[in-house]
């Protein structure tokens, strides 16, 4: 008896039967008696997380794209009803040194940063920090004593005093100053503040722009508060806490927001 040559297989049909049989073996395997079912489809509901709730005091909200308020300043605080200070916000800083150039305009006359009488120091990790008078007026001691400002009450020569006029430390004679070589009311200060103009190595203090001689008509007008875009510096005539929350250096001030933001638990000299 003759035989049948094999039929020859082709690839395709090979691979079909394959699948078909490893088909069959699941079904009988998993009790299926019909077609298989699709593959599961599982939602998986997408979690969106809430941007953070700023509280923003009501005093402090205005109209977005509305520049800082410079005719309100200039209405309010030209005749000085009351001693007012500069409150300083350092989580909307940007480091942009605009107020130190126009502070230097206000008092020199020209953008001079190295003669402003605020400063901005940047940190590693977008730390910001404003240096600038703590403007505490009094002094309260541990015992309860008020006492003047540890840089009045340093000055060798007798020439800083608390103006009744803005509440700010002014120099009453300039010329009488010894400059950095004498520096005891730097030392004095918490802050390790004020600082020396670059060439005459007279005191640099913030006099809260009592005189201006970029524009004399607006003397009493910060110009640092007047020109920072991003309302890190306020005007107010109270302070909602202690001003010696300021006087810090800003090494000291750098590692204290660390510790708030990032929970880094630094010591000031650890800054860099």
């Amino acid at each position: 008896m003759t035989e049948k040559p094999a039929e020859k297989i082709s690839r395709r049909e090979f691979l079909k039967g394959l699948a078909a049989g490893a088909v069959v073996g699941i079904a009988a395997g998993s009790g299926a008696t019909a077609a298989l079912l699709p593959p599961r489809v599982v939602e998986v509901e997408r979690v969106v997380e809430k941007p953070t709730e700023v509280r923003v005091p009501v005093a402090e909200v205005r109209p977005v794209g509305v520049k800082r308020p410079t005719l309100f300043l200039a209405e309010y605080f030209t005749d000085f009803p009351k001693p007012f200070v500069i409150w300083r916000r350092h989580e909307l800083c940007a480091g942009d040194f605009l107020c130190m150039v126009a502070c230097s305009l206000a008092k020199e006359g020209k953008i001079w940063p190295e003669a402003s009488r605020i400063r901005i120091y940047h940190f590693p990790h977008q730390l910001d920090i404003i240096h600038l008078c703590a403007m505490c007026r009094e002094w309260q001691e541990p015992t309860g004593a008020k006492s003047p400002p540890p840089c009045v009450a340093a000055c060798p020569q007798g020439i800083l005093k608390v103006s009744e006029k803005t509440g700010a430390v002014v120099v009453t004679d300039i010329e009488k100053c010894l400059g950095s070589k004498c520096a005891k009311c730097t030392e004095a200060c918490p802050a390790k503040y004020p600082y020396f103009h670059p060439v005459t190595d007279k005191v640099l203090i913030c006099d809260l722009c009592e005189t201006r001689v970029d524009d004399p008509a607006k003397a009493g007008i910060p110009a640092c508060v007047e020109a920072c875009p991003n309302d890190a510096l306020h005007i107010m005539d109270i302070a909602p806490h202690s001003l010696k929350t300021f006087a810090r250096t800003p090494e000291e001030f750098a590692a204290l927001i660390a510790k708030k933001w990032y929970n880094w638990r630094i010591k000031p000299e650890e800054v860099v």
